[in-house]
């Protein structure tokens, strides 16, 4: 669907078409947080910020919400050859070709020939977009003067082909260039340069993915005094931390001196295990506990010699979207999923899910959790042409009238499809980050939600944009800080997460562009989950994750061993289209991709010890002292 935004041009029926105008209908619940992520992608676009004026509205009345209904689009462009003769048909817009030309047919042979569009268009990198300009004859006056013998010497390149006039045998040039109308930045040539009209470069459209969360909710909790011990708290899954009604864990206090109170003032052992029983059956057994969420995570912090920043933990919006979904979106693990067998007797589906687990942990996954309504928002706050560098070109928002005022509409989708959330073993990425020489350690062993808090404390990954981290070079920073450390992670998962995506095409049934992935680099986690924005079938991620997760895992390892391009993909970047991009679901369009992070070898002018590699499970006994 979001192919087909205005600005985009496409082929269907022998012909190619620009989308012109998109009929939607406005969304009807809060837009704040699509707005205050769109503000923020908007502001991080490097080429916009050298604009002297920003071509998106400061005024947020003038942006529309709304979810795309039906598309209008129009022929484009407007530059035909007959294919008969050849001859070059040139019109200026859909008006003059209607009026002209309604039947298509060549105005220079008398076969009336149909004519056929030539499927190049001129590009900028500030989003023009123009027709080819066509070299006429000089001195003619009248459309048929002008284009008379007009053909053009089609090598199925742009920078190849030419004009010429078949009649005189006349050279008339290269297929030349225009102007743009638009404003450009300094450094930007003012010239367009052509492009098939099939090429992906003509349109790319920037994607913000959100998970939908209660935002009236988290506002609600965010008032609670422990709220960032809580969500740490949650990141580590400790005791003290209610996961089966996790909105209890916000009441904690009031209900925890209420169910104490009330064990205190009952008068017999029966009357306590009453209430011991009902709490037990809400999983609310903590709540009698002495020992608080806070304490816990305390002592914990106390051990490592850290302290909590409170403020990165309450703006870590990516922690809060990843609590909401492994907590509050009925979700089921792996082990609910190998319990959920063993009550059944269903022992072959327990060993399925079992032998899954143990491949998932020697590629350093530590668990997997299946949602059947993962909530995502989908957004479009522009597009962009030639590149989708935030450093290279220009964003352009999609501006059309809305009841006739001009607006700048921003298309948005809502989808709850399957999902599958994967998340790496901390002990892990602490082990690989060590042996490369990125993080010191602790003196004293850890254990696994140690090595998730000294992560997340360390690094700050959370104070850093996914977007950041997806761009930077790892090849060339000169010394280790946080940002380095959390782009070593941040890529990681990303790469991980291409390899799975790439690998399930041929597990899980369903084309590639149906899926997409969903990354949340403060937890080590990434989610896998089924897109509408190209369509997808249900269930079928449901089945792979109950019955081929094992199959799936053996083919992401395989997939990272070799590239149909080795060893020239393996020595250079190890990431091409072979083996690692992808055409539609990616939103970081396959930056921070790297084959190297898993598997080793050259990172620039150094040398990297892969994630998978056997060296790393010795390093995590050490650091656990062999437990």
């Amino acid at each position: 669907m979001f192919k087909y935004l205005p600005g985009a041009i496409f082929f269907n029926d022998d012909r190619y078409f620009k989308v012109s105008h998109l009929n939607m209908s406005k969304v009807n619940f809060n837009t704040s947080r699509i707005e205050h992520e769109m503000k923020k992608f908007i502001s991080n676009w490097t080429k916009n910020n050298e604009l002297k004026v920003s071509p998106f509205p400061r005024n947020e009345n003038n942006y529309y919400f709304g979810e795309i209904q039906s598309v209008e689009y129009e022929l484009f462009p407007l530059v035909f050859s007959c294919v008969y003769c050849g001859n070059v048909h040139e019109y200026w817009d859909l008006d003059s070709l209607t009026k002209q030309n309604p039947t298509l047919t060549c105005e220079f042979c008398n076969k009336k020939a149909k004519i056929k569009q030539f499927p190049y268009v001129m590009i900028h990198d500030n989003g023009d977009l123009k027709s080819l300009r066509v070299a006429t004859n000089a001195g003619a006056k009248s459309f048929k003067e002008k284009y008379d013998g007009i053909t053009m010497n089609d090598t199925r390149s742009f920078r190849t082909a030419t004009w010429y006039n078949r009649k005189t045998n006349t050279n008339l040039g290269s297929l030349g260039s225009k102007r743009t109308d638009l404003p450009i930045v300094e450094g930007m040539k003012p010239y367009m340069g052509g492009k098939h009209a099939s090429d992906g470069d003509v349109f790319k459209p920037a994607i913000i993915n959100i998970v939908n969360l209660k935002n009236d909710d988290l506002i609600s909790r965010q008032a609670n005094n422990d709220f960032s011990y809580i969500q740490i708290g949650a990141l580590l899954e400790l005791s003290t931390i209610s996961k089966s009604h996790f909105a209890q864990n916000f009441k904690v206090h009031e209900s925890s001196n209420l169910a104490t109170n009330l064990l205190n003032a009952l008068q017999n052992e029966a009357e306590k295990a009453a209430l011991l029983k009902a709490l037990g059956n809400i999983g609310q057994t903590h709540l009698l506990e002495d020992t608080s969420i806070k304490d816990e995570l305390e002592t914990k912090l106390s051990n490592l010699g850290l302290s909590l920043d409170d403020e990165l933990v309450i703006n870590d919006r990516l922690l809060h979207e990843y609590l909401y979904s492994i907590y509050e979106s009925e979700g089921k693990s792996i082990d609910d999923k190998v319990q959920e067998a063993s009550d059944v007797s269903d022992y072959l589906q327990k060993d399925i899910l079992t032998r899954a687990k143990k491949k998932l942990s020697l590629i350093g996954i530590e668990k997997a959790n299946l949602l059947e309504k993962f909530p995502v928002l989908t957004v479009s706050p522009g597009f962009t042409r030639r590149s989708s560098n935030r450093k290279e070109s220009i964003l352009n928002p999609y501006k059309q009238k809305i009841q006739n005022n001009n607006r700048t509409v921003v298309p948005v989708m809502l989808s709850e499809n399957e999902s599958i959330i994967f998340k790496l073993d901390p002990l892990r990425i602490l082990a690989w980050l060590n042996i490369n020489g990125l993080l010191s350690l602790p003196n004293s062993s850890l254990e696994k939600s140690d090595a998730e808090l000294y992560l997340y404390i360390t690094s700050k990954i959370a104070s850093f944009e996914p977007s950041e981290l997806a761009e930077f070079n790892l090849a060339n920073y000169q010394t280790v800080d946080n940002k380095v450390i959390s782009a070593m992670i941040f890529q990681l998962l990303h790469t991980l997460s291409h390899m799975m995506l790439n690998a399930g095409k041929s597990v899980i049934g369903l084309d590639i562009d149906s899926l997409a992935e969903y990354i949340f680099p403060s937890s080590s986690a990434y989610a896998i989950y089924v897109s509408k924005l190209q369509g997808g079938g249900m269930g079928n991620l449901i089945a792979a994750f109950e019955n081929d997760l094992e199959r799936w895992i053996n083919t992401t390892f395989e997939h990272t061993q070799l590239c149909l391009y080795d060893p020239v993909c393996k020595d250079h970047k190890a990431a091409c289209h072979a083996c690692s991009y992808l055409k539609f679901s990616c939103q970081h369009f396959n930056r921070g991709v790297s084959r190297a992070l898993l598997i080793g070898g050259p990172l620039g002018d150094k040398s990297i010890v892969g994630f998978f590699n056997s060296n790393v499970n010795e390093e995590i006994n050490r650091i656990t002292g062999g437990v």
